[in-house]
């Protein structure tokens, strides 16, 4: 789920095809409470909140996986039930970047600037000096994030 209305409005227009769906907290508990069955294959999070992990955690089918690229302050602890990750054959699975990617992954992105469609995904792209504009759209929810173009 995606709390943001703007962030969600933003996947909307990403054409992310079936089996995807970004919704609200409260439209995902109503989703459940309608169908006490209803689960996930894949729960993804990029946020490093627990709530959110365990959420993606509980909504876990048997055989699912949970994939962490959500980076948690160290001191923060997560619940989850042992028992569920035996009894459903749960995977959870986390990542940490190599730093030595970094290069290759700024290249890589710049090269293929053109077809990434930055607006579809809600990025703004600013010059330096528009920081403000850029921290009134974050504020207003029209951008999702925010990229300063830097000269050398």
């Amino acid at each position: 789920s995606e709390p943001s209305e703007g962030r969600r409005a933003i996947s909307s227009r990403l054409g992310l095809g079936d089996g995807v769906k970004v919704v609200s907290p409260d439209e995902l508990k109503a989703m459940r409470a309608s169908d006490p069955s209803f689960g996930v294959d894949v729960a993804i999070d990029a946020s490093g909140a627990v709530p959110a992990l365990e959420a993606g955690f509980e909504l876990l089918k048997p055989g699912g996986k949970l994939i962490v690229f959500g980076i948690a302050a160290p001191d923060v602890k997560m619940r989850i039930s042992p028992y569920d990750v035996y009894k459903k054959e749960l995977t959870v699975l986390g990542n940490t970047m190599n730093p030595y990617t970094f290069n290759k992954s700024i290249g890589f992105v710049s090269g293929m600037k053109d077809m990434l469609a930055y607006e579809k995904l809600g990025i703004g792209t600013f010059k330096l000096s528009q920081y403000k504009e850029a921290m009134e759209q974050l504020k207003k929810g029209t951008i999702s994030k925010a990229v300063f173009e830097v000269s050398a």
